[in-house]
Formats: structure tokens, sequence, C-alpha cells
């Protein structure tokens, strides 16, 4: 397979009919796991091109969930406030803090609209959604370096009872990273945590890496996890709790946490997995595993699973937040 092409894969060959139609559709007709070479060079391109592709589900939830969008700086980093349709402002000491996706070297927060828009919806919440800056360009730390600067400005700001914590895929590591990172130095742990398809071991080591390649049709381990990977953490160990949150020391009062995941998905093992950590430490977590599910699915928002995963994450952010 040449660098930069789309790859058709297992995923078209057999999809359940324990799915919805809309789903399979997609995973037949539409899904692509799209392979590149992460360079500075090519990463441009790359952006631009997801970016591009995204428009059209941009929009949907743009018509659909939010009222008003607005460019602001915290700590020095660009943030983007979202307010929802049929937002009461009886909400604004509430806030849910957004980590997206995108593997730590593609994606935006507007592009990103798809995940993050439905949950604040349902929750009713503003969402603040960190730009942060990506690799290659700007390898690890400096997302985490990012996240932590707006996490300090964040929680000056709301009352840690009345902030949430939400992200998916890489989006989802840093949260948890920085949740970790925030307890580290004595700084308030948000109310509660939400995570779609965290990649909790950069190891590559767990089960479901290596026997769903193929099979999910959203990443790829040899196309793009261990490419985006390399970008982003370069010759960092990979068992730095930094890097791979499930080598880390929970705390005691480490928050109820959410897993979103699904059985097809890449990082299904990195879940389970950080469910049994966070039980064994004897913290509240809840993870829901998703029939036919790839990963980080919650991001297409005209699948009804999509639909009905946000609407349980955002009641399981608001029914926690005070």
């Amino acid at each position: 397979m040449d660098e930069g092409t789309f790859a058709r894969d297992k995923f078209k060959t057999f999809v359940s009919n324990t799915v919805s139609p809309e789903a399979r559709h997609f995973q037949t007709e539409m899904a692509e796991v799209w392979c590149f070479d992460a360079t500075r060079d090519d990463m441009p391109i790359i952006r631009n091109k997801l970016a591009e592709d995204f428009k059209p589900l941009v929009e949907l939830v743009k018509n659909t969930c939010v009222e008003s969008m607005e460019n602001i700086e915290i700590g020095g980093v660009p943030v983007l406030v979202t307010t929802p349709k049929g937002y009461n402002k009886q909400n604004d000491h509430k806030c849910i803090y957004y980590i997206h996706g995108g593997g730590y070297t593609v994606l935006d927060p507007v592009t990103m609209l798809v995940f993050s828009s439905p949950i604040g919806f349902v929750a009713g919440i503003k969402t603040y959604s960190i730009d942060y800056r990506l690799a290659p360009e700007y390898p690890f730390p400096a997302a985490v370096d990012d996240c932590l600067k707006v996490y300090r400005e964040l929680v000056k700001r709301f009352e840690p009872g009345s902030f949430a914590l939400l992200g998916d895929s890489a989006g989802a590591t840093l949260s948890l990273v920085t949740a970790l990172k925030a307890s580290q130095q004595d700084l308030p742990l948000p109310a509660v945590i939400a995570l779609s398809s965290p990649a909790t071991d950069e190891k590559e080591i767990d089960d479901s890496q290596y026997i769903l390649e193929g099979w999910d049709c959203g990443l790829s381990r040899g196309r793009c996890v261990q490419k985006m990977f390399e970008a982003y953490a370069g010759k960092n160990d990979p068992e730095d709790p930094d890097i791979s949150p499930i080598y880390a020391k929970y705390p005691a009062n480490f928050p109820p946490t959410l897993i979103i995941t699904g059985t097809r998905d890449l990082f299904l093992s990195n879940c389970s997995r950080l469910q049994r950590r966070l039980i064994k430490t004897g913290l509240e977590v809840r993870m829901d595993v998703w029939e036919g599910m790839w990963h980080d699915f919650v991001l297409m928002p005209f699948i009804p699973e999509a639909q009905q995963a946000a609407k349980e994450i955002g009641d399981y952010i608001k029914s926690r937040l005070k």
C-alpha cells in the first residue's frame, strides 16, 4: 500500500446485522482509513484535507447543536468556546473542557465539533475546546504543556464540582494525563471525566491492536497509529505516564470516569486495561462497549449509535455537575 492513499480493508467485507443500517452503509460504502507519512511537509496538506472532508458534518452539528462560537486565548493558548442551542445562563458556572483527538498530529476544535457539540448540547453546558500544538512540528511534551496551561486557568474560573473533562482518542489520553498532572500539582480535579477510545499504552503490546487490525474502519495500527506516535513521542520512553497513562499512579480522589469504546475499536484493550486499573484502585468507572463500533465512532453524528452515545455522555456529565 502506497503512502498517502486510501485503504480498503477487512471492515468492508463483513458488517454484522446487529448494527444500524447507517453504520452498515458507512463501513461498506463510505469509510476509509487514510494512510500518510507524518512529516512536517505533509502535515498541512493532510490537515487541510481532513478539515475539508469533515465540513459537511461540521455544518450539520453547527446547525443542530451550536448557538454561537467564540475564539479566545486562555493562558496564551487558543481555545474555542461553544455555546449550545437552548443554552440557559443559569449554567454559566459550569464548563466542559474538551481536548480533541487526531493522533497528536491532525484535527482541530472546529473540525471536532462533530464530537464535542452534540455532547455539549445534551449537557446544556458551554464547551471550552483547546487548540493545542500538534506534532511533528511540536512534539511531546508541547500538547501536554498546552493542555495543563488551559486547565490551570479554567480551575480558577470554575469550581471543581462544576467542571468536566472530555476527550477522544489522543485527546482522551491527554485528558487523563492532564488530570493526573493536576493531581500531582495539587490542583483541583474535575467532577467527572468522559473518554472516547483513549490510547492509554503507546507500547502497542495489547491484544486488540493486533486482533482488530483491519477490522477497525476508523484506525490502522500499521498505517497511521505507529507513524503518529513516532511523530509525537519520538525517542521518549513509551512507558512514561505522561505518554502512556496506563502506567500512572491514580490518586484515590480521581474523578468518576466514563469510557466509550466498541467491539471493533483498535484501542478496545487499552480501554479495558484502563477500566481494570481504575477498578483496582477503588475508583468509580463505567465502560460502555458498543456492538460493531469502531475507533472513536462518536464523531460520526449521522449514525444512530453515535447519536445515542453522545446523549449518554452528555447525560453522564450533566448528572455529575453541580
